[in-house]
C-alpha cells in the first residue's frame, strides 16, 4: 500500500498523473456558482446565530451533572417554569460535563433574582452558586466595527501589492474575487448549520485572509 501511494505521490510530482483543472473550468464555474448562491440565500433567508455577544442578554452558569437530557430539560423548564414572560430566544449548551449555561433576552434586577432563585431550585443549590452576567451588545458591535476595517484595509493593501507586483490590475480582483469567495462560502456554511456566531468565529474569518 505504502509503494503504491509513493508511486502515486511520484508520478503527480512528476506530471504523470494529471487533472486538466483549465480545460474543466467551466465545470469548476458553475460549482462555485452554485455553492456561493447556495450561501448567499442561506445567509438572506437563514441568517446568522449571532451570540449574545452580538445581541446582548443575560447569561447564566448553573453547576450540575450534566445528561443526555440536560439541554432540553433545562431549555423547556426556563420556557415553561421559570414564570418569566418573552424570554426571547432560550439558548442552552453545556460547559465541560459538570456546567450548564442559559442565554435570555436581557432581564432586569428582579428578573434576574427569580431567574436565579429558580435555577438554583431547579438544581438543588444555593442561589449564589449560580452565577450571572448582563451582556449588552456593544462589545460585538465594537468587534465586528474593527473587524470591518481590517478587512477593508488588508483587501485595499493585498490589491495595491499585487498589482505592484504583477503589474496587471487584474490579478488583483482575480484575489479579491477568490478571497471574497471563500469567506461567503465560510459564512454561508454558518448560516446553513446554524452553528453560533461568535467574536471569536469573525476572528476567525478574518484569518482566512491570511
Amino acid at each position: 500500500m505504502s509503494e503504491k501511494r509513493a508511486s502515486l505521490a511520484h508520478r503527480l510530482y512528476t506530471g504523470d498523473v494529471s487533472y486538466d483543472f483549465i480545460g474543466k473550468k467551466r465545470r469548476a464555474y458553475v460549482l462555485s456558482a452554485i455553492l456561493v448562491a447556495i450561501c448567499l440565500l442561506a445567509i438572506v433567508v437563514r441568517g446568522l446565530n449571532l451570540s449574545i455577544d452580538f445581541t446582548g442578554g443575560s447569561e447564566f452558569t448553573v453547576p450540575t451533572q450534566v445528561t443526555a437530557s440536560t439541554v432540553d430539560d433545562h431549555r423547556n423548564a426556563v420556557q415553561d417554569d421559570s414564570g418569566l414572560p418573552d424570554l426571547g430566544e432560550v439558548k442552552v449548551n453545556t460547559i465541560g460535563d459538570n456546567q450548564v449555561r442559559i442565554q435570555v433576552r436581557a432581564l432586569n434586577a428582579e428578573e434576574i433574582n427569580q431567574m436565579t432563585s429558580f435555577l438554583a431550585d431547579r438544581a438543588g443549590l444555593e442561589t449564589q452558586e449560580v452565577t450571572n452576567n448582563l451582556i449588552g451588545p456593544y462589545w460585538g458591535q465594537q468587534i465586528t466595527q474593527q473587524g470591518l476595517i481590517a478587512l477593508v484595509v488588508f483587501l485595499a493593501l493585498v490589491a495595491l501589492m499585487i498589482a505592484i507586483y504583477f503589474r496587471n490590475w487584474k490579478m488583483s480582483a482575480a484575489a479579491l474575487i477568490a478571497l471574497m469567495h471563500d469567506l461567503v462560502i465560510t459564512v454561508g456554511v454558518y448560516a446553513i448549520l446554524q452553528f453560533t456566531f461568535t467574536p471569536a468565529t469573525l476572528i476567525g474569518v478574518l484569518t482566512i485572509l491570511g
